[in-house]
């Protein structure tokens, strides 16, 4: 982390202009380059594609265009549902702006909501999407974004639904290992 920042001194961006780049907060490099907390891989990977972005760069085929993010996250869908047991078609029916309010749903559409919002946690987390390039994507409003990814943060508290995340992480390390 503190040759990532050393590089960016010599380039001579600020801190600041680098955060918003890698969308985390400045605390979050100050911290990282201290060494404490040391910065997850997720964090060091938004910090990379950061500065690249920085230097206009497109960041070693980092998804950007709402196309390729749509295709991205068509795919991501494809496979939550397949871990969740839930009809992939379903996943495209529930609106992601309108969550599921009340106990009026049904199991397999709550599943089919956790699978949509974790399309949306995975390619914000691990592919470094921003949570307003989703949204452009999606062709829906960011805040509904900016409450999804922080429930599926919540729903992995449950041992369960976390071994998916784990399992569906895994299997995005093993599809970029063949790239």
């Amino acid at each position: 982390m503190a040759r990532l920042d050393a590089r960016r001194a010599e380039e001579g961006f600020s801190r600041a202009e680098w955060a918003r780049a890698a969308d985390v907060s400045e605390m979050t490099i100050r911290r990282g380059v201290a060494g404490d907390p040391s910065p997850s891989a997720t964090t060091i990977a938004k910090l990379r594609n950061g500065l690249t972005a920085l230097r206009g760069e497109n960041a070693g085929g980092m998804v950007t265009s709402p196309e390729a993010v749509r295709a991205l996250g068509e795919a991501l869908t494809a496979t939550a549902a397949q871990l969740l047991g839930v009809p992939v078609a379903l996943c495209h029916a529930v609106s992601p702006q309108h969550g599921t309010r009340g106990a009026s749903a049904d199991v397999l559409t709550r599943k089919a909501h956790l699978a949509r919002g974790l399309t949306f946690y995975m390619l914000n987390q691990v592919y470094g999407v921003s949570q307003a390039a989703i949204a452009r994507a999606y062709q829906m409003a960011k805040p509904p974004i900016c409450r999804l990814i922080p429930q599926i943060e919540d729903a992995r508290d449950d041992a369960g639904f976390d071994a998916v995340v784990l399992q569906m992480a895994g299997s995005v390390n093993r599809a970029s290992a063949l790239a």
